[in-house]
Parts: C-alpha cells; sequence; structure tokens
C-alpha cells in the first residue's frame, strides 16, 4: 500500500488549547491522528516531521507525517 493513499486527519486531543489551532503549529501539539479508525498519540518530533505511535498500550503501529502533511513513513502490526 503506498503512503499516500492513507487518508488520516488530525483530532483534538485532551490537552488541546486554543492557541494550538493555528497555522504555525507543525508540532501539532494538542492533536492526535485519526486514520482508519485507529487513534494515534504524538512520540516525538524532528526538524522534518512528527512520530505518532497507536494510542492502545497493545498497538505497535506508527506514521510518520512530514510538515506539508503527507505520510511517508508506515509500521503496523499489534500484539495480542
Amino acid at each position: 500500500m503506498a503512503n499516500s493513499t492513507i487518508k488520516f486527519e488530525y483530532i483534538q486531543s485532551n490537552h488541546f488549547k486554543q492557541e494550538d489551532e493555528c497555522d504555525e503549529n507543525t508540532q501539532k501539539k494538542g492533536f492526535e491522528v485519526l486514520s482508519d479508525g485507529f487513534v494515534y498519540v504524538k512520540k516525538k518530533s524532528n526538524k522534518d516531521s512528527n512520530y505518532w505511535k497507536g494510542k492502545h498500550p497493545k498497538c505497535k503501529a506508527s506514521l510518520t507525517i512530514n510538515f506539508n502533511n503527507e505520510i511517508v513513513g508506515v509500521s503496523h502490526s499489534i500484539v495480542e
């Protein structure tokens, strides 16, 4: 599956503040990612992208989204 076909959206987290709703918020502070029915929380950031991991404790899935809002990395695995 090509990364460009994966759809996602930013959703407000429990830590969202009104000032997080601005275009300069490239770090996406105050947001989580919803993709294919799964929620991801931000794990870390670097100069080019944000790294998101599955919110569920047993989910080892991750997404890397660059600051142009393009998915540049995907990893999926679930520990049972």
